[in-house]
C-alpha cells in the first residue's frame, strides 16, 4: 500500500521516538479511562512504533491486570502478564507472553491500546495488513485506543468493510476521543 511505503520514509530517529513515546505515556497515565481501568490490554512495540513499555510497567506496579498478545498459527490471542521479564521473542520477533502465561479474553479489558502504522481523524487505523487487530476488536466493549507518534497521524486512512475503527487515539499532542464507532 502506498501509504505504508510513504510512512516508512517519515519514521523518526530514535531520540524523537523516545521523546514522543515518553510524552504519550505521561498523557495516558493521567487519563481517567486508564486510571479507572482494572484491566488493560496493550502491545509490545516494534522499533518504529510508540513505545508504551513505561506505561505497561506502571500498570503492573499499580496492580492492574495486563493482557498482551501472542500470535500462534495466524491467530492473535491475549494472555495475562505479571512480569515484563517473562516475555519471549515470538512472531515477527516481537516479545510475547511465554507458554506459561494465563490465557485471557480481550473482552476483560476496559482499555485496549493498539499499535498502528497510521490513524486518521475518523479513527480509521492502518495496521500491518494482517487484520489481527480488526479481528480482535470485533465485538469488544472496552475502549480501543490507538497509540501514534506524530508522523502516524494522517488526513485519511483507506478503509475496507472489515476494518474496525478506533474509539480514539493518543499522540504527543494529546488524547483524541471519538464517538463510539462500534
Amino acid at each position: 500500500m502506498a501509504l505504508r511505503k510513504r510512512l516508512r520514509g517519515l519514521r523518526p530517529d530514535g531520540g524523537t521516538r523516545r521523546q514522543e513515546s515518553a510524552l504519550i505515556c505521561r498523557l495516558l497515565q493521567n487519563w481517567p479511562v486508564y486510571r479507572e481501568a482494572a484491566c488493560l490490554a496493550a502491545y509490545i512495540p516494534m522499533a518504529h512504533e510508540a513505545d508504551v513499555r513505561t506505561l505497561l510497567r506502571q500498570a503492573l506496579a499499580e496492580g492492574k491486570r495486563l493482557l498482551l498478545p501472542r500470535i500462534t498459527g495466524g491467530e492473535m490471542r491475549f494472555y495475562q502478564v505479571t512480569e515484563m521479564e517473562n516475555l519471549r521473542p515470538g512472531a515477527f520477533g516481537i516479545p510475547e507472553p511465554d507458554e506459561n502465561a494465563l490465557a485471557a479474553s480481550l473482552r476483560e479489558a476496559e482499555l485496549i491500546l493498539t499499535p498502528l502504522e497510521a490513524v486518521d481523524p475518523m479513527g480509521r487505523r492502518l495496521g500491518k495488513g494482517g487484520g489481527f487487530y480488526d479481528r480482535a476488536l470485533c465485538g469488544i466493549e472496552g475502549f480501543a485506543m490507538g497509540v501514534a507518534l506524530n508522523y502516524q497521524v494522517v488526513d485519511r486512512v483507506p478503509a475496507s468493510d472489515w476494518d474496525v475503527s478506533l474509539d480514539g487515539w493518543a499522540d504527543p499532542g494529546g488524547i483524541h476521543i471519538l464517538t463510539k464507532a462500534r
